[in-house]
């Protein structure tokens, strides 16, 4: 008959199914059931995301991992932060205040030494170490030397605005200083010109 109940009225909380799972919350515990009623995924979790290419992150007493469809867990739930995996197949993680990458196998493709960390973009992520920042590739390789008090993001136009002993300039992907580090602050690029500041005035600079 029409309306008739399919799966009991007794969820704190549910989610629309995907692919014959839907995330369900029943006494503050989250996990995943089939169009059957069946617990795939048993509701032992303080946080569950939603399924990407057959992953899902979970959370359990403060620690992230990962799980697949038939609830195994393919990363151990073991991180204090997990982040989402990128079209390189890494991801961030953060353990005793410490990031570094793993793969979608849970290996640790970059170690856990960084303060902080950015995704990759351009190929290149990044890093800050013992209180300085620079770039690192997909091997865990320093392209740009960990020595500048403050970087900017990688940008289209290939120049990153970097501070080093209270003054700004900018260097190339490779870590080439293009335009010498002299500012007071410095923008990025745009249209081919970029605000700087010397002397507490403010102009505009061309990349040549």
């Amino acid at each position: 008959p029409k309306g008739e109940i399919i799966i009991p009225v007794i969820y704190d909380k549910i989610n629309a199914f995907q692919k014959g799972l839907a995330k369900v919350k029943k006494d503050g515990q989250w996990g995943f059931i089939n169009q059957q009623n069946k617990e795939v995924i048993p509701l032992i979790y303080d946080y569950v995301d939603n399924f990407t290419e057959g992953i899902v992150t979970v959370q359990k007493d403060g620690k992230y991992g990962l799980i697949n469809q038939q609830g195994k867990e393919i990363i151990p739930l073991i991180y204090d932060l997990l982040g989402a995996f990128e079209d390189n197949e890494l991801t961030k993680v953060k353990k005793e205040e410490k990031w570094g990458f793993i793969n979608r196998q849970g290996k640790e493709i970059i170690p856990l030494i960084y303060e902080r960390v950015s995704y990759f973009d351009y190929g290149l992520a990044k890093v800050k170490k013992d209180g300085k920042w620079g770039f690192i590739n997909q091997k865990g390789k320093a392209i740009i030397p960990i020595i500048y008090d403050q970087v900017n993001s990688l940008n289209p136009n290939g120049l990153i605005a970097t501070k080093k002993s209270g003054k700004w300039g900018f260097i190339n992907a490779k870590g080439k200083v293009i335009i010498p580090l002299i500012y007071d602050q410095a923008e990025i690029f745009y249209d081919g010109l970029a605000p700087v500041k010397k002397s507490g005035k403010w102009g505009f600079i061309n990349k040549e």
